[in-house]
Parts: C-alpha cells; sequence; structure tokens
C-alpha cells in the first residue's frame, strides 16, 4: 500500500517557521580588538600594564649560564624546574639572550596588551601583531636619537649622519634581537586550579624592521595565553637600564611583578621581599656552599656585594625610589643585625623598598648610597 503523502497545511506553517527559528543559535558577537591613535611609548607613563603569565615570568629571570649547546644540530636549551626554553639554530645566532631581547619582548608585550581586550571570550578575534616605533624606542633605551642644536650648515649635516649612523646601528641591534626571539620555543607548568603542562609554544611567528616600525606578531598560542593570564605593572625606568647589567633588569623585573601581584598588596607584603628570592631573581649569582669551595671566607664579595649593585643600579635608573634592608614584617634590624657579619644572618634578612615614582637620580650622586637617609627622605 502506497505511503500517504504528507500534506501541510497554509494555516501549519507559521508554528513550523516558530519551531525552526527556535533551534538557530546567533553566532555570537564578535569583539575587535582595541586601537589607539595615540603611540603607547610616546605617553611616558612611569608604568605601563602588561600581561604575563608564567612562561614570560620565568624567561624574564633566566640566566644563560645553564645554557646547553647540542654541537651536532647547534640547538640550546635552559631548563629549570618546570621550565624549558629552546633556542632553535642557536649557533648561527649572533647574540643570545640579552638584557636588549628581554626588553624588546616586554615592550612588545606592552603593545599586546593595548591592543587587546584583557581575558577576551574564545570567539574574540585577538590582535596578534604589534607596531613599535624605533626611534621611540631607541629613545627609551637611551640613544641620543633627538636632533642636538647646531650653528652651521657644515655642523647640521654632521649631526644629521650622527643620527642616521646611529639609527642603522640600533635596527642592527634590534634585528639581532629579533632572531633570538623568533628561535625561541617555551615550555612550562603551571597551576590554575588544576595542573597545566604547556609543550614547545613558539613566542613569534614572524617579525621585522621596516619603514622605521619594528613589527612584532605573536604566535596565537603565546598571545591568547598572554592575554588570559595576569596584568603586571611594567615600569617604563626598566627599558634605561644598562644592558650590560642584567642582575639589574632582573632584579628590578622581579620586584616590579612582585609589588603588582594583588595577593602582596592585599597582605601589605608589595614593598618587602626575601633577600633568598632576590638572589634567585639574579640568576647568576653563586650559592654560598660554592662560594665555600671555591672562594672561602668572599661570600660578600661573590654574594652580597653583586646583590647590593643591582638593588643601587635599579635606584640611579629610577626603577626604585630606595632600600633598605629589613626584618620579617618590616621589622628594623637590630644592632647584631645592622653590620650583617655573616651569610646566615644575611640570607635571613628581607628587602624593603619604594618602587620609583619620580625621574631617575642625577649621575653625579656617588652609589652605594646612604640607605637609611634615602629611605628617611622618602617615608
Amino acid at each position: 500500500m502506497p505511503k500517504k503523502k504528507q500534506v501541510f497545511e497554509p494555516e501549519n506553517l507559521e508554528s513550523i517557521r516558530s519551531a525552526i527559528s527556535g533551534l538557530i543559535v546567533e553566532p555570537p558577537e564578535t569583539i575587535e580588538p582595541v586601537v589607539y591613535s595615540v603611540d603607547l611609548l610616546s605617553r611616558h607613563d612611569p608604568y605601563y600594564p602588561m600581561v604575563q603569565g608564567e612562561a614570560t615570568s620565568r624567561l624574564a629571570m633566566t640566566a644563560t649560564r645553564n645554557m646547553a649547546i647540542n654541537p651536532i644540530t647547534g640547538d640550546a636549551v635552559i631548563e629549570d624546574e618546570g621550565f624549558r626554553a629552546f633556542f632553535e639554530g642557536y649557533d648561527g645566532l649572533k647574540i643570545g639572550l640579552t638584557v636588549g631581547a628581554q626588553k624588546l619582548l616586554s615592550t612588545a608585550a606592552l603593545y599586546l596588551t593595548q591592543n587587546n581586550h584583557y581575558r577576551p571570550e574564545e570567539s574574540a578575534r585577538i590582535e596578534t601583531e604589534v607596531q613599535i616605533p624605533l626611534i621611540s624606542y631607541a629613545r627609551l633605551l637611551g640613544y641620543p636619537v633627538d636632533e642636538r642644536e647646531t650653528a652651521t650648515p657644515e655642523e647640521a649635516e654632521k649631526e644629521k649622519r650622527r643620527i642616521k649612523n646611529l639609527m642603522k646601528d640600533v635596527r642592527g641591534k634590534i634585528n639581532d634581537q629579533l632572531d633570538v626571539l623568533y628561535s625561541l620555543s617555551l615550555s612550562w607548568s603551571e597551576k590554575k586550579g588544576r595542573v597545566s603542562d604547556y609543550q614547545d609554544v613558539r613566542l613569534l611567528q614572524r617579525k621585522g624592521v621596516k619603514r622605521g616600525m619594528i613589527s612584532i606578531q605573536f604566535s596565537d598560542d603565546i598571545a591568547r595565553y598572554l592575554l588570559c593570564s595576569y596584568v603586571m605593572q611594567y615600569p617604563e625606568a626598566l627599558l634605561s637600564i644598562d644592558e650590560r647589567s642584567p642582575r639589574a633588569y632582573r632584579v628590578g623585573y622581579k620586584l616590579a611583578y612582585h609589588s603588582s601581584v594583588r595577593r602582596n598588596i592585599e597582605r601589605g607584603t608589595a614593598d618587602i621581599i626575601s633577600v633568598s628570592a632576590l638572589l634567585d631573581a639574579c640568576g647568576d649569582i653563586p650559592d654560598f656552599d660554592e662560594v665555600q669551595k671555591t672562594d672561602r671566607g668572599h661570600w660578600e664579595n661573590r654574594i652580597k656585594t653583586p646583590l647590593e649593585t643591582a638593588l643601587d643600579s635599579c635606584v640611579r635608573a629610577g626603577v626604585l625610589d630606595g632600600w633598605e634592608y629589613c626584618g620579617a614584617k618590616k621589622a628594623k634590624l637590630s644592632d647584631s643585625e645592622v653590620d650583617i657579619g655573616d651569610y646566615a644572618t644575611f640570607i635571613g634578612l628581607y628587602v624593603r623598598f619604594r618602587m620609583g615614582r619620580k625621574k631617575s637620580l642625577p649621575s653625579w650622586i656617588p652609589l652605594p648610597l646612604k640607605r637609611s637617609t634615602i629611605w628617611q627622605c622618602l617615608s
């Protein structure tokens, strides 16, 4: 017996349309990245919000003394507990993981923060490419890129040549730093409710310097990871730290990060940190047992003095307004502790610090400073 055809009467069409429309899911609204007309670095803010996560924080405080280079492939790796930085073709690079490369990565992260919404929806488009004005960046690094006054046409021509040659040199250094960052892949573990493992995440997918702009395109994975992580306040003064002082940069970064952590702010510990934590941040200061084996009796020269030099460099650059040793909970040192006569006393101390809010100190002020006097002036 043939099947009876199903006929939809006109009066039923409206109910059918309603049923179908209820099954249709509208696509989520796409959130477009933020676009600013004023360049970030031209604002000269004392602090800039910067997205960062476990991966980039560990990288910023990584010293290269533990680097292992594969003699066959030319690749290199730095490994620490729960963290691994892999450099592809390291033996073909002109430089290593310098302070300059660290500064460039942080500056790119500032622009990534500015150009995107924080913790975007999964469906939101992320702007992974950033454009950094070369001359503005060079100026913040401390290069004399501004044209000086001249008295004659000859002097004016000479000044133009000076700037041209200087910018050529800066451009070359930036390209070398970009090559290092482009070679990098990171692997790390972190706990966000549960332990997450990230394996071989590339930092960049494109880079270059063209028409006065540093162009950096983060990989999609690292860009989304950073934008969904945390925000720290990055001091502009960190960019002016001498690139020959990697400890100073790592200590300055550590203190900026420490003072940005909400939990530290809520607990009132954003301006105090243990000496032990700062020694770890330095990355290349030997531990006490190592010094005792190779240079017994000189722990101050090998451990204490390098840390103090790094902290003083942060003061000079304007990253810090001042610092001093103290006990737990910001307690003043006792008479027996003031002289810090032994390592056991030193490693049990804390450093109380104040992040910089003003211009850097004039270069004629001698360092190390009388820290107690400086601190009284800042209080």
